[in-house]
């Protein structure tokens, strides 16, 4: 299931070029762009779009449930795939409230998994140089 919020709820920011600042009274709910009822094998994704250049991707870890509400905290971060979706090697990355997991844009990844109804809150992050 999807939720489309109203077009004013849409840019909580004022957007300038590459950077967007936020105003420190935005509603949390404001920053919710989309709500997807999580088919594990259609997130796959990475974020290296063009060849030409080199991407750093990082994911910060704003609220994840508490460690009593997810089946299997091991694997509530992100699953990386560095030989892609179809290959070997997968694996989940640990994660922690309050800090940064850092990784090559090229890597495919996804959301880890969570067994709860409690949202989990993330900024993610890209560097192309």
């Amino acid at each position: 299931m999807v939720y489309n919020l109203s077009k004013s709820l849409m840019n909580p920011y004022e957007n300038k070029g590459n950077i967007r600042t936020f105003s420190k009274d935005v509603n949390k709910l404001e920053l919710v762009w989309h709500q997807d009822a999580e088919d594990r094998d259609t997130l796959w994704h990475h974020h290296n779009h063009n060849t030409e250049t080199t991407t750093v991707s990082g994911v910060y870890y704003m609220h994840l449930p508490i460690a009593g509400e997810v089946v299997g905290p091991q694997t509530a971060g992100t699953e990386l795939a560095p030989n892609g979706p179809e290959g070997d090697g997968k694996y989940f990355t640990p994660w922690r409230e309050g800090h940064w997991m850092i990784y090559p844009g090229k890597i495919w990844h996804r959301p880890g998994i969570l067994h709860t109804e409690e949202d989990r809150y993330i900024v993610a992050a890209d560097m192309e140089f």
